[in-house]
């Protein structure tokens, strides 16, 4: 199966979403300085993340399912 044929269907908006997620959730994996430790987020805002990217999810099959 030809995977390549979806990245036409990536918009600047997808980047940008995953871009910010990334620089969000990378933070807690590389070194901090121990006077200033980024917080790690809360359960209700990893939940609501975890729908955001759900939601993104669904959005781009189905903008890849109309493009045929």
């Amino acid at each position: 199966m030809v995977k390549i044929n979806k990245l036409s269907r990536i918009s600047d908006a997808d980047c940008k979403f995953f871009d910010e997620m990334m620089t969000k959730y990378s933070r807690h994996e590389h070194w901090q300085p121990g006077e200033a430790p980024v917080q790690l987020p809360d359960p209700d805002e990893l939940q609501q993340d975890l729908e955001k990217l759900r939601d993104w999810r669904k959005d781009f099959r189905k903008r890849s399912a109309e493009k045929g």
